[in-house]
């Protein structure tokens, strides 16, 4: 699998996907209006949900002088936040945090000044939540993927290839364990979510408007079916016959994991019906591996006649879901990484990169378990096979632990975007010019000059000649010695842009120069 992931990263070119970023402003970045503005306006890339109070409009002394009704504005990708009348001259900074499409918290910030230019660039805002909710927002996925894989995978192995287990107290103690962690962490996500995309943190985890906010789209609905559909499997399991029960809480489970598939990365982007097919496959079959490794640790308890014939079975069952883990694993990672730089240079990739060498030790350990079960095993050997199997569980429940992480991580393909540097002319002075980063949004664009004469004022347009876009002016400000930096600059597509600058000297010494770089 990490060959043909490497090879499909060589070759492939994923589909475009991103978090929204914020495409304009009115007033723009940096602006200096004459009076006060009524209403903050701003422009994303996607559409997005905001709550009233999540974007807040800042005077110099920390003091809010928006009126907290923030609202999307004639478009779901516009929104608009109303200003107290008659602001007083001065610097204002707008901060922002929205839920993009893919119910990921985004944020940001910009300024303006109001009868003066703005005193100094405005600082930088973290989005959504605390670090401590995130945590607990992390927790919560890893226990709602532990929890899947008891229920779907141990009801599966025990319906399918053990039902006499069925009988037993352990066994079935293991798939109301699941069923509860299911049920608990659903709650706990729909809570923070709303929390998070608020960014105010643990101080609106069980605020109705948090809540409301929340139902109002995907992620809430969503949420709460497959809260509908543990409590109907429930009802079915404990009052159906147990043929219809076996068939109405495989459909249930179905429809869980595939609630689970459609809120993360698969359920964004030009390919999603296929991607949010295969992360539901994906997901299944990681369930049913790992669900089935915790009943084969009952399973060693069982009576010495028993585990041989179950453990045939389940070999061939599992090689069938390591196929499945493969070919839908390879079509994820092509998805959501790129290309072999992000693989590497982007901390999703890396945890990708943990999660295939964990999924390698997993699966050396269930071919020892195979090689022994295809010989079968005497009663001599069940010790070890039941250690082997015991390291395979505990390799798989960390693959596990880091796919929950990476479910909370931008995709590599939507933030890989490396520096672009070059070295220009300008008559008598020479520039470095660095690009950061070389991705759709915000971009920083920054000069640093050398040379005997002093340069005065620089200024730039920019433009995708191929897509016939722009041109987009470009400003720049003085920021230290010799070196200029762009403010606000936000570039709509990927594509091969054109930066035209003009470097001005003297008054009778411009000189213009054209820059292509592109945007991955």
């Amino acid at each position: 699998m990490v060959v043909l992931v490497v090879v499909v990263l060589g070759v492939g070119v994923s589909p475009a996907y991103a978090h929204a970023f914020l495409l304009r402003s009115d007033p723009p970045y940096d602006a200096a209006l004459p009076v006060s503005p009524a209403v903050i306006t701003l422009e994303f890339s996607e559409p997005v949900r905001v709550e009233r109070a999540a974007v807040a409009v800042l005077d110099e002394g920390g003091r809010r002088v928006d009126l907290a009704d923030a609202r999307n504005g004639r478009t779901g990708s516009s929104v608009v936040v109303g200003l107290r009348p008659r602001l007083p001259g001065g610097t204002y900074i707008v901060s922002w945090h929205v839920v993009s499409a893919d119910t990921h918290p985004v944020g940001g910030s910009l300024q303006f000044g109001v009868g003066r230019a703005p005193d100094a660039p405005a600082p930088s805002t973290d989005a959504g939540a605390t670090p401590l909710l995130d945590y607990v927002t992390g927790l919560a996925h890893t226990a709602q993927t532990v929890g899947l894989a008891a229920l779907v995978g141990g009801g599966f192995f025990l319906v399918v290839l053990w039902p006499a287990a069925l009988r037993r107290r352990a066994p079935r103690g293991l798939l109301w364990t699941g069923w509860w962690l299911v049920l608990s962490a659903s709650v706990v996500l729909l809570l923070t979510q709303g929390a998070r995309a608020s960014g105010d943190g643990f101080a609106a985890l069980l605020r109705w408007d948090s809540l409301a906010s929340t139902m109002g789209y995907a992620y809430g609905g969503l949420t709460v079916l497959r809260l509908v559909l543990l409590l109907a499997g429930a009802v079915a399991l404990r009052h159906l016959p147990r043929r219809w029960a076996a068939v109405a809480g495989g459909l249930a489970a179905l429809g869980i994991v595939a609630t689970e598939a459609a809120l993360g990365h698969a359920g964004y982007g030009d390919d999603s019906p296929l991607a949010v097919l295969s992360l539901t496959a994906h997901i299944s079959a990681m369930a049913l591996w790992v669900g089935g490794l915790a009943v084969l640790v009952l399973l060693a308890l069982a009576p010495p006649a028993e585990p041989y014939g179950i453990l045939r079975r389940w070999s061939a069952v599992a090689l069938a879901l390591v196929g499945v883990l493969v070919v839908s694993g390879v079509y994820q990672a092509w998805r959501e990484v790129g290309s072999l730089a992000a693989l590497t240079g982007t901390r999703y990739g890396v945890l990708l990169l943990v999660k295939l060498a964990l999924f390698a030790g997993a699966l050396s350990a269930a071919a020892v378990v195979r090689r022994l079960t295809l010989r079968r095993v005497q009663t001599a050997s069940r010790p070890l096979v039941r250690r082997v199997v015991a390291v395979e569980l505990a390799l798989n429940l960390a693959v596990l632990a880091v796919t929950s992480t990476l479910v909370m991580s931008p995709p590599a393909v939507s933030v890989y975007g490396p520096p672009f540097e070059t070295t220009v002319q300008a008559g008598p002075v020479r520039a470095r010019l660095v690009v950061t980063p070389t991705l759709p949004g915000p971009q920083s664009v920054a000069f640093t000059f050398s040379g005997d004469q002093r340069v005065t004022e620089v200024s730039g347009q920019l433009s995708l000649p191929e897509e016939r876009l722009g041109p987009i002016d470009v400003t720049f400000r003085p920021d230290g010695a010799g070196r200029f930096a762009s403010g606000g600059l936000s570039v709509p597509r990927p594509g091969l842009w054109h930066l035209r600058l003009a470097v001005r000297l003297t008054e009778s010494a411009t000189y213009v120069l054209t820059v292509p770089y592109r945007t991955h």
